[in-house]
């Protein structure tokens, strides 16, 4: 006897098989971390835009000159009056 039970028949094809399934596997586990990086990275960027949307909000809602009754009808730095 040689130490390693015989293999029935095809044992050889189920390991090819079992050898392409963990490559599928591994190929697929990586696709998935980039993926998940990739994610974090968006979220991340978005994240930024909101804050600073959020400080353009506030700028703009202290901005005096945009405030008060004729605001409205206010123009550019040199444009025509109307």
């Amino acid at each position: 006897m040689s130490g390693t039970p015989d293999l029935p028949a095809g044992a050889g094809e189920l390991r090819e098989l079992l050898s392409q399934l963990r490559a599928v596997i591994e190929a697929r586990d990586t696709e998935n971390a980039v993926l998940r990086a990739e994610l974090d990275a968006e979220r991340e960027l978005r994240r930024r835009l909101e804050l600073k949307v959020a400080e353009l909000e506030r700028r703009l809602g202290s901005d005096s000159t945009t405030s008060g009754p004729g605001s409205a009808t206010k123009t550019s730095p040199g444009a025509p009056t109307p």
